[in-house]
């Protein structure tokens, strides 16, 4: 091995990167990333903070899982992982094999001797009948026995090895091909597809496959108990007819292998803006955070509009208020800034209208909506797999691991038995004595040479 492999294969490398990787990645827990931002909310952070975001968005901080420094890291960690398993790869394929010489059992490395009496030239065969009755494979070369039990479990070590590069095909491919957004659908719409439905712009990777699914929103069914929502199902039907249905933890995932995940719901008035003759000047669902009893903002024909919802109303005194948290008798509390700089305020229940100057603005109905999370990607089957590589190498290496014993025939009626074990030490120290009382029982069975 050069110099450089050497280096390149060390422990202390290995190290390094992974602290490295650990600090870069706790820094990202601490600095805002763009991808748990909607563009808006990103926008702001930035003009909030100009200098810090130019920072970071120069050294790819607020991307840090795809930033220069980061993959810069993983290409180091991966040739640091080829180099080691370049390196141990043969010597492993050795002790596998039982090739190689028979090493001295006094020679160092065994943390377990020990001597016994042999009255005969047969120790060497009868401590290998022992040791083949006890499982171990067994290998003579002259004066010498050596023995391996669990002589296949080094190979778990490349195997585990192996699994951080299929993780990283993995990774790669799910990169590769990801589509991910979030659309906004309510009671009776349909979703196509279409990026425009989108709420912001997806992320559509270089080879991502688009929704090819198309379904209406059929009905939204939440169940609340003593006040407490337990339950939100939602009714889908596909073009062709078929009924489907999802939950907030049971998303809906075609064949394709796109997910659609119930991510929020709430309720869309329907609010309608009239001249003086009735006429229709501007309406439509309006999409709002409601179902919590916080007001919100929206406009209509240009003016802000604070709107509050009541799900259950009832009046108490000269308040309103809401009996429960489940749409029995829904009623809007309406409050309109005028062209004249005047707040007209009223409560409305589904046909009635708020006179605001010119206009008439009229409480039509409501429906609900629902915001799903869409994601598809290719290559999460080979993430798993490498990741159910890693955990059944690293099983059968600590669960099955690997003894051995060296056995080796004495000048003076004596044979010397040596023994390691790669983990466990304090119970291969039970098996090893174990095996040296079953061998000292065999040798004094052996007929004594007159």
């Amino acid at each position: 091995m050069t110099r450089a492999l050497r280096r390149l294969a060390s422990l202390r490398l290995t190290i390094w990167v992974l602290a490295a990787l650990a600090v870069l990645f706790l820094a990202g827990l601490w600095i805002p990333q763009k991808a748990l931002f909607d563009r808006e909310g990103y926008l702001r952070w930035v003009a909030a903070n100009p200098s810090l975001s130019r920072v970071l968005d120069a050294t790819g901080l607020t991307d840090v899982y795809a930033s220069p420094i980061a993959i810069a890291l993983w290409v180091i960690f991966f040739a640091n992982l080829l180099a080691v398993m370049s390196a141990r790869l043969p010597v492993i394929l050795r002790r596998v094999a039982l090739s190689g010489p028979i090493p001295d059992p006094s020679s160092g490395g065994f943390p377990f001797v020990r001597r016994l009496p042999a009255q005969g030239p047969g120790g060497l065969d009868a401590a290998r009948v022992v040791l083949e009755r006890r499982g171990y494979r067994v290998r003579r070369d002259g004066e010498r026995l050596r023995a391996v039990r669990n002589r296949f479990s080094p190979l778990a070590t490349p195997a585990f090895h192996l699994s951080f590069v299929v993780i990283l095909a993995g990774g790669v491919a799910t990169s590769l091909t990801r589509f991910q957004g979030r659309v906004d659908l309510g009671v009776g719409e349909r979703f196509t597809g279409s990026l425009a439905q989108f709420v912001s712009r997806p992320h559509v990777a270089r080879f991502a496959t688009l929704p090819a699914e198309r379904f209406d929103v059929e009905a939204v069914a939440p169940t609340v108990v003593d006040e407490v929502p337990v339950r939100l199902e939602v009714a889908l039907r596909d073009v062709d007819g078929t009924a489907r249905s999802m939950e907030v933890n049971r998303p809906h995932c075609s064949d394709a292998g796109t997910c659609y995940v119930l991510k929020d719901a709430d309720v869309a008035p329907l609010l309608l803006v009239l001249d003086a003759e009735g006429r229709e000047l501007e309406g439509g669902y309006v999409r709002l955070k409601l179902i919590l009893g916080k007001p919100a903002q929206a406009r209509l024909m240009g003016l802000p509009l604070e709107v509050r919802l009541f799900p259950d109303w009832q009046r108490v005194g000269e308040e309103d208020a809401t009996r429960s948290r489940e749409m029995r008798n829904p009623a809007l509390q309406l409050a309109i800034v005028t062209e004249d700089g005047r707040t007209v305020r009223k409560t409305l229940r589904a046909g009635e209208e708020l006179a605001a100057g010119a206009y008439r603005i009229r409480f039509a109905g409501w429906r609900y909506w629902i915001q799903l999370f869409v994601r598809s990607e290719r290559g999460l089957g080979v993430l798993l797999s490498g990741f159910g590589l890693a955990a059944t190498s690293l099983a059968l290496r600590l669960l099955f691991f690997s003894r051995e014993l060296v056995v080796a025939l004495l000048p003076a009626d004596a044979v010397e038995i040596a023994g390691r074990a790669d983990y466990y030490r304090a119970l291969f120290s039970d098996e090893f004595e174990a095996v040296v009382r079953e061998v000292a029982t065999a040798l004094a069975a052996i007929p004594r040479v007159a």
